[in-house]
């Protein structure tokens, strides 16, 4: 078994800082797929995402928290997808999967008719999959429209609906005091477990409007820096490691 890593920085269209970041670690080739926040995203930075298209899979950030709602009245009831900011925490005893189901699936539509194409893969914006009716949600989109999505944990036993659908392993710090940096990232590639890994990257540059829609400010940049890093191809070709993107699940 061979060591396969994609590397999905999360967020595209946040803002123009973030794509534009994306977007030079795509251009390094150290980034090798993304997810949307359809929301959000403008009509630029759709553009320059498609330009890098064939370089990167890109997918979609599904999203209960952050960004206008495609299904507003549905979402309103639910107290979601207020606007840009953070809209607080999900009251996942109210709220139905059909309802969580309707909002996303309406994300996807969204999606193809900006890039022409559906996702090449779907994950979830702050990761709330992980709770049960957002992995019910997530597994029925998966099915629907027969794409691969974000495993739920970081390893281990797979979930039922995961199966065929999801890498071996997930590696991520979603907590911006413990950003990626050189260190940490060499570390991580010199450890990396054999099977298909991926590694959730969070890189941008701060700007006025992020530090309006985000409180991963600062550690973007610490992580671009950190991908950008100039030891980074070396250790992945010392280590043996292949990178890849989503699409190779359709290969």
């Amino acid at each position: 078994m061979h060591k396969k890593l994609i590397i999905n920085a999360d967020d595209a269209g946040v803002c123009e800082s973030v794509t534009r970041g994306i977007c030079e670690g795509i251009d390094k080739g150290v980034i090798t797929s993304t997810t949307v926040l359809i929301g959000l995203i403008s009509s630029d930075d759709i553009h320059l995402l498609q330009q890098r298209q064939e370089k990167v899979s890109i997918g979609l950030h599904l999203s209960l928290t952050t960004g206008p709602a495609q299904c507003p009245a549905l979402m309103k009831k639910q107290g979601l997808l207020r606007g840009a900011s953070f809209s607080g925490p999900i009251p996942w005893d109210l709220l139905e999967v059909s309802a969580i189901v309707a909002e996303w699936d309406a994300q996807v539509v969204a999606f193809k008719q900006s890039f022409g194409c559906l996702p090449t893969h779907i994950d979830t914006h702050h990761h709330v999959h992980r709770n049960a009716k957002g992995f019910k949600a997530i597994v029925s989109l998966a099915k629907r429209y027969t794409i691969p999505f974000r495993r739920r944990y970081a390893h281990g036993r797979t979930s039922t609906g995961e199966e065929g659908r999801v890498v071996d392993q997930l590696v991520y710090r979603f907590n911006p005091k413990d950003a990626w940096t050189a260190r940490k990232l060499i570390r991580f590639l010199k450890n990396m477990r054999q099977g298909v890994s991926e590694l959730i990257v969070h890189p941008g540059y701060v700007s006025p409007r992020l530090l309006k829609v985000s409180s991963f400010t600062d550690a973007r940049e610490t992580e671009l820096n950190a991908l950008t890093s100039p030891y980074f191809f070396e250790i992945v070709r010392e280590e043996n490691i292949r990178l890849t993107d989503y699409r190779m699940f359709k290969r």
